[in-house]
């Protein structure tokens, strides 16, 4: 499963989002504008940056689609 924080208005993440979708990878998306789910996102990496991706313990920050592909092929 895939995590993604993301925030309404990010345009990488609508990207990364529609990716995802058209490959029938499910994913939860974590929206910053809910505090818990910031606070989260800035434990986790000490930035505010959206897209981040959470896949099996691998956190990729951006929208880095070779990266997502291969934390989830490993």
């Amino acid at each position: 499963m895939v995590k993604i924080y993301s925030s309404e208005t990010c345009a990488p993440c609508k990207t990364l989002k529609t990716f995802l979708s058209k490959k029938n990878i499910d994913y939860d998306v974590l929206d910053i504008s809910n505090e818990k789910n910031l606070t989260d996102l800035i434990n986790l990496t000490g930035n505010r940056i959206v897209p981040t991706s959470v896949i099996g313990g691998k956190v990729i920050i951006g929208l880095n689609i070779g990266g997502v592909l291969q934390a989830l092929s490993s």
